[in-house]
């Protein structure tokens, strides 16, 4: 019922999967929506360079997604990478660019 594919599999997929069928999902679909946000997100932490003005802005997306997340999935908890990403906005202001780390 999983799939089960490495990390960079999984990141192609989802990278693609706009492309994909994004013209068959209905407009407004909220769980569609919030994976658009999570790819936004995905964007801006693995981006070699980041605007310090847009961690404000990654902040939010990290919010809005997780408390959307926990309102579409209401019996599914928050994962700890989910979480973790709520650290990254201060991690990058700290040290730059988290994948030049």
């Amino acid at each position: 019922s999983n799939l089960h594919q490495h990390a960079m599999q999984m990141w192609t997929l989802a990278r693609f999967l706009p492309l994909a069928i994004g013209h068959i999902v209905p407009e407004g679909n909220e769980y569609w929506e919030n994976f658009l946000r999570l790819l936004d997100i995905m964007d801006v932490l693995f981006a070699r360079c980041i605007p310090t003005e847009l961690c404000g802005y990654l902040e939010s997306l990290i919010s809005d997604h997780h408390s959307t997340f926990r309102s579409l999935y209401p019996n599914v908890s928050i994962t700890l990478k989910m979480h973790s990403m709520v650290h990254m906005p201060r991690l990058i202001m700290q040290f730059g660019p988290l994948i030049n780390h």
